[in-house]
């Protein structure tokens, strides 16, 4: 199985094609194609069309730092189903946009039975995407996953130093950089900043306005030191050096006021001009207390200087072949790609096909089976008519035959006795439970006001049918004064064992301040 993975930072399309063999992972392409205004260019696919032909891959790409936000929580729940359902609250306490405007990824970093558990999200603005898609549809690509680059990095650091559970990884990109804190095998902090390796050159153009850009990158690599920048030549690349180190200086000093002892001790750069000399004494003198990595390429197709570069295509690619329960995916709800859509409509018709065939083949065993028993017992009982030396009266046996059809439809028939009272309770019991109900009664009085209460039952036993059990159903239809009462609220139903039946769904819906919620009753204690 082949894997794609994308890269698109303006002008710069990088692609790395990945090989999974059975648990076996090679890095067979890394290469990057350079996109100029108003000018043709040859599809990037239509390029690579020789060396992907006839493979079966996949394609991801990654959206950017600064479209997607990252956030921990902790609740109190420990249930699956529970925390799920909670969820949607949790995420517009933490988020700066409505839940039903993004695409949310949420997943467990940690559960324990009495703490509860800490959940990671991952989240985007729906337009986001949509903008992400329509820039690689301009190549002719449709990504089959989106990922993004805080993730794409994680893969990546966890694929080239698999035993480091602590880590910073800084990525220097073209406009924006990204921030990574990975402490315990987990992402703790994603930071996007506002500087990438154009400002540099911008810099160095400013001071050397007759030089190509060719120029300056190799001006870039001939420094071995930094007293280059006290050379009044170099004053706006001196600047904007100076920025570069006033932002890593901030977000490190605030990763370790957060994170405290959890705080990583080491650091990998990754990113273009990434083992640059000058840059990466920048990073030093940014980061003194840290250890830096670096790829030991003597094992690898590719140097080190060109895989810390595809950082993120390589990453991108590594988080869709990973395929855990940490794999992310924004294609979903109206952007889930056609390709997954036929995919699923054919196993779909493989999955009814199956159960015609299997329906079909038990009808006919069936047949056959019942028909070789009866065949085994009218033989028995022709043997035994035999061995008595008896006529076997055929007539006789077609009679007993009808017979036991006909009780068989007597029974079959036969009313059952019904219970004289339902089993669920009374409306009064319901009413008088929600009337002293703590969260409906909590302060101030208008917290939560019930507008509507609807009662009815589900089930319950019928004449001339099969005796059907009572369930009782309840609707409430309520305000909240805000989401925190109707958050508590929903986690006083979800932890009810007097009244509610957590076994079965409880619906839960939201419209502004305006909540509706269903469930279904216990039967009465006997």
């Amino acid at each position: 199985m082949h894997f794609l993975g994308l890269h698109k930072e303006d002008h710069i399309l990088q692609v790395a094609l990945l090989e999974q063999e059975k648990k076996n992972t090679s890095i067979k392409l890394l290469r990057s194609f350079v996109i100029k205004d108003n000018e043709e260019y040859v599809k990037p696919l239509y390029i690579l069309s020789s060396l992907i032909a006839k493979k079966n891959f996949s394609i991801s790409s990654a959206l950017r730092a600064e479209e997607i936000l990252f956030r921990k929580v902790s609740v109190k729940l420990t249930s699956l189903p529970s925390i799920k359902k909670i969820i949607p609250f949790q995420f517009e306490e933490n988020h700066p946009y409505p839940f039903s405007e993004a695409i949310a990824l949420p997943f467990i970093d940690k559960k324990k039975k009495k703490e509860g558990a800490i959940l990671s999200f991952f989240s985007t603005r729906s337009q986001n995407l949509q903008k992400h898609l329509l820039e690689l549809d301009e190549f002719s690509i449709e990504p089959e996953f989106v990922s993004c680059e805080p993730q794409a990095l994680y893969r990546f650091s966890k694929f080239f130093f698999p035993i480091e559970e602590s880590l910073f990884v800084f990525h220097l990109g073209y406009e924006k950089s990204c921030w990574v804190s990975i402490a315990e095998g987990n992402i703790e902090i994603s930071h996007s900043l506002d500087f990438g390796i154009s400002h540099v050159f911008s810099a160095l153009k400013d001071d050397f306005p007759e030089k190509s850009i060719e120029e300056l990158e190799l001006l870039l690599h001939e420094k071995k030191d930094l007293h280059f920048l006290e050379n009044p030549l170099f004053s706006e690349t001196a600047k904007s050096f100076a920025n570069l180190q006033r932002q890593l200086l901030r977000i490190h000093l605030f990763c370790e006021q957060k994170q405290g002892e959890n705080a990583p001790k080491k650091i990998l750069i990754t990113g273009a001009f990434s083992t640059t000399t000058c840059l990466d004494l920048i990073y030093k003198k940014s980061c003194p207390n840290l250890t830096f990595l670096l790829i030991d390429s003597s094992k690898e197709v590719f140097s080190s200087s060109d895989l810390h570069s595809y950082a993120i295509a390589i990453g991108t690619a590594l988080d869709t072949l990973s395929q855990d329960r940490k794999t992310l995916q924004f294609r979903q709800k109206a952007f889930v790609p056609q390709k997954q859509i036929k995919r699923k409509k054919q196993l779909l018709l493989c999955y009814i096909l199956g159960i015609i065939l299997f329906c079909l083949s038990a009808n006919f065993a069936g047949k056959m089976i019942i028909k070789n028993r009866v065949g085994a017992l009218l033989q028995s009982h022709e043997n035994l008519l035999v061995s008595k030396s008896q006529k076997i009266p055929y007539e006789s046996i077609d009679k007993q035959l009808q017979e036991i059809e006909s009780k068989e439809r007597e029974l079959s028939t036969t009313k059952s006795s019904l219970p004289l009272f339902p089993s669920t309770p009374q409306v009064s019991e319901v009413l008088l439970w929600l009337s002293t109900h703590k969260n409906l009664n909590a302060k101030p009085s208008d917290a939560i006001k019930i507008d509507k209460f609807r009662y009815f039952l589900t089930s319950y036993p019928k004449l001339g049918k099969k005796p059907e059990p009572y369930i009782g159903k309840v609707e409430l239809q309520f305000s909240a004064a805000s989401s925190r009462h109707a958050k508590a609220f929903h986690e006083a139903l979800l932890s009810d064992k007097e009244y509610v039946d957590t076994k079965k769904e409880i619906v839960w819906n939201q419209s502004k301040d305006q909540y509706t919620v269903s469930f279904f009753l216990l039967p009465k204690r006997k």
